[in-house]
């Protein structure tokens, strides 16, 4: 199931926690739901999240909307299927179309760890994937290539992605060309997080970065300095 927390404000926030949303649907061979990401586009949310099933060549990206965020009705449509372990999504506009990432590997039964990305006009239909980063390494569970999330950065895009190979890790590489990304592109970064997600207050301009993980008791959020100059260092 997902769960469900809001507060007021993100500096030193109570944080209010609701009743869970979106049980994993067994009846249609669920056997977890993963990772949920949720924008708002024309009045109401929109939430992306992987469906887990027995079959780890070909996990479920799918969809649900809500008016209000408390309840969610989840689309029978599937957006696709892909391996291994296909997770993680994170959604952005470009300017142009929408950008879906997420993890998944070379191959569906494994490969080498890829962050893919497809494109849609109107966040139902999606292209096949293109690969916007690819690691050196190669396996099936974890990798250094998982919950990416792209952010905008002055005339470019800064992709972060777990190096769950080291838990509490995240890396993060510069580019012109939010399609692709690569190695020579790594950007200087201390930021000891699992699973990074970057959150920008439209209120007051500050960002902020969320953590968390197996074993970790819960939930993190702090401040994200981005230090001046080149592509932008970030201290978590």
């Amino acid at each position: 199931m997902f769960l469900h927390a809001s507060a007021d404000d993100l500096e030193g926030a109570q944080w209010t926690i609701h009743d869970s949303v979106l049980h994993a649907r067994t009846e249609l061979g669920e056997t977890h739901v993963w990772a949920p990401h949720v924008i708002h586009h024309e009045g109401r949310y929109w939430m992306f999240y992987a469906g887990g099933t027995e079959d780890h060549t070909a996990y479920r990206m799918t969809l649900a909307t809500s008016e209000d965020l408390f309840t969610w009705t989840p689309h029978e449509q599937i957006l696709f299927e892909d391996g291994f372990d296909a997770r993680d999504p994170m959604v952005i506009h470009d300017g142009q179309r929408w950008l879906m990432y997420y993890t998944r590997n070379s191959a569906p039964d494994g490969g080498f760890h890829q962050v893919g990305v497809r494109t849609s006009e109107d966040l139902l239909t999606w292209s096949e994937p293109a690969v916007a980063y690819q690691s050196t390494v190669s396996g099936t569970y974890g990798g250094p290539t998982e919950s990416p999330f792209v952010v905008r950065r002055d005339e470019g895009w800064i992709l972060f992605v777990c190096e769950s190979t080291q838990y509490d890790r995240t890396l993060a590489y510069f580019s012109t060309d939010p399609l692709r990304f690569e190695d020579a592109g790594q950007v200087d970064v201390d930021l000891d997080e699992h699973c990074a997600e970057i959150v920008t207050d439209p209120g007051d301009g500050r960002t902020w970065i969320t953590g968390g993980g197996w074993g970790r008791g819960g939930l993190s959020i702090r401040e994200l300095q981005i230090l001046p100059g080149g592509s932008g260092a970030a201290r978590g």
